[in-house]
């Protein structure tokens, strides 16, 4: 993926965003009317916590690696190894016609298939994550997210062809996808769990929201299976903002659960509950790159995340380990949450 190109679309997401909300000045003063928070330092948790929090990263955290290497994959165009195979599905578009790009890969030994696909890397990808009114699905029976959805339905359509269900019915699908990728991957879980098909887990990475309350809610037994992993320097995963200086998206809200990834060695995991985190401050910091001539988006950009996960790897979760779990609060993110957030070394 041409980084450039990334940035600019993403950019091209944000400016989407009423003027106002963007004229608060760089240096990331107070909004008129909030409350300050003083800073604070990470409040030890009860062992507890701490064991539960630990425990469930254990059980995944090669699933997330895994899964952040197939996302990173999605994007390249040269030859793909271990057996993956990429795919073009054509889309109409009124620019004269672009491809959704994703990659699989079949093991009849563990019986999966796996799926990654491909995030925001074209003008029309950008619109898509731009039209984000919210869309009674007819199948599902939830609203999603007009752009997202309609990337979904080619997905599922091109899965069911080249999977069929007769020949396929008792294995089970891993899904991957960074940015708009992640969302559609989501939404392809939904279709083929309501199929009877099984779903066995979903990593996303930086994915933007893509349906309401009513939807995130519906499908239970998907979410216990669905990790979104964010970085907490990353804007997208905020959008569309439910309602943000006057500009309602119809609520959108987040679905599974939630790898919070923290300055290393800290993070946070929330089952089915969104973490707060303060997207004004997280936005003029992406902001305050742009006019500071550093890269936009730095947080979103997936080969960032790849470098973020690997430093949580198996290795840091070790007896020797000091690896800390935290409960996030929006107090700490000057401590937990710097500008430019990289892997430790």
């Amino acid at each position: 993926m041409n980084r450039k190109l990334h940035s600019a679309l993403v950019a091209l997401m944000v400016t989407a965003i009423p003027a106002a909300a963007l004229a608060q000045p760089a240096a990331l003063e107070p909004i008129p009317g909030t409350t300050v928070l003083p800073p604070e330092r990470p409040a030890p948790l009860p062992k507890s916590q701490v064991a539960f929090r630990l425990e469930a990263i254990r059980a995944i955290d090669q699933g997330l690696l895994h899964g952040s290497r197939a996302a990173l994959l999605a994007y390249e165009s040269t030859a793909l190894p271990e057996n993956w195979t990429r795919h073009s599905i054509d889309r109409p578009s009124s620019r004269g016609g672009t491809q959704t790009v994703l990659i699989t890969r079949l093991s009849e030994r563990d019986k999966t298939i796996e799926v990654a696909i491909r995030g925001t890397a074209s003008l029309d990808d950008a619109l898509a994550d731009l039209d984000a009114k919210a869309e009674l699905d007819a199948d599902l029976q939830i609203p999603l997210h007009a752009g997202f959805r309609s990337i979904a339905v080619a997905v599922r359509q091109f899965l069911a062809k080249t999977f069929p269900g007769a020949q396929f019915a008792d294995y089970g699908y891993r899904l991957y996808g960074h940015s708009l990728g992640g969302a559609v991957a989501s939404i392809v879980s939904m279709y083929l769990h309501q199929a009877g098909l099984t779903v066995d887990r979903v990593v996303t990475f930086g994915a933007p929201r893509f349906t309401t309350n009513e939807g995130a809610r519906k499908y239970q037994v998907l979410n216990q299976r669905t990790y979104r992993v964010v970085r907490c320097d990353d804007v997208v995963p905020f959008l569309p903002p439910p309602n943000f200086f006057g500009w309602s998206t119809g609520g959108y809200e987040a679905n599974g659960n939630l790898v919070l990834l923290l300055a290393p060695p800290y993070f946070d995991y929330s089952v089915g509950i969104d973490i707060e985190r303060d997207f004004t401050h997280r936005l003029r910091e992406d902001l305050a790159n742009a006019l500071g001539k550093q890269k936009l988006a730095y947080g979103h950009r997936m080969d960032h995340y790849g470098d973020l996960i690997a430093s949580f790897g198996r290795d840091r979760f070790g007896a020797t380990v000091d690896l800390k779990p935290v409960s996030y609060r929006l107090a700490q993110q000057d401590q937990l949450c710097p500008a430019r957030l990289s892997a430790a070394r």
